[in-house]
């Protein structure tokens, strides 16, 4: 079994916390450009 370093470990998590963040502004973008056409 591998073990990671503290460091990479929260490197992970920080790297997902931002797609996480990512994808909502995305969806959040995606929903106002369809308000806007209509």
């Amino acid at each position: 079994m591998l073990t990671e370093s503290p460091v990479m470990a929260q490197r992970r998590k920080e790297a997902a916390e931002m797609l996480n963040a990512l994808n909502k502004a995305s969806s959040i973008i995606g929903e106002v450009r369809e308000t806007q056409i209509w």
